[in-house]
């Protein structure tokens, strides 16, 4: 009989320390999980922030061009001085300057 119950005793001191350990895991764990929520509310802030700024981004590349910017995209390319002169004038009154002369 009191071979059976030192066996008992014994089963019984083996599953409280079991159950001490279980519960010491579940306290990791449940600050685990605190930490992650916490991160990954954090991480739902930055993702919602870089979604409201892609928007805007977006927004921001479909609207027009202003007319000036508009303009430069219609440029010809000009390689000389000459070809510049021709160019203006096309828009604007440019007055061609004088030749000189290189006699002296």
């Amino acid at each position: 009989m009191a071979k059976a119950l030192e066996t008992v005793n014994n089963s019984l001191n083996s599953l409280g320390a079991t159950a001490r350990m279980n519960q010491n895991a579940q306290a990791k764990l449940l600050e685990q999980l605190q930490q992650v929520t916490a991160s990954n509310g954090d991480f739902n802030q930055q993702l919602q922030g870089i979604k409201n700024d892609v928007q805007a981004v977006k927004m921001w590349a479909e609207t027009k061009l202003p007319v000036d910017v508009s303009r430069l995209h219609q440029r010809p390319q000009i390689n000389s001085t000459d070809e510049y002169r021709a160019w203006l004038s096309l828009r604007y009154s440019v007055p061609t300057p004088p030749k000189q002369s290189n006699s002296k």
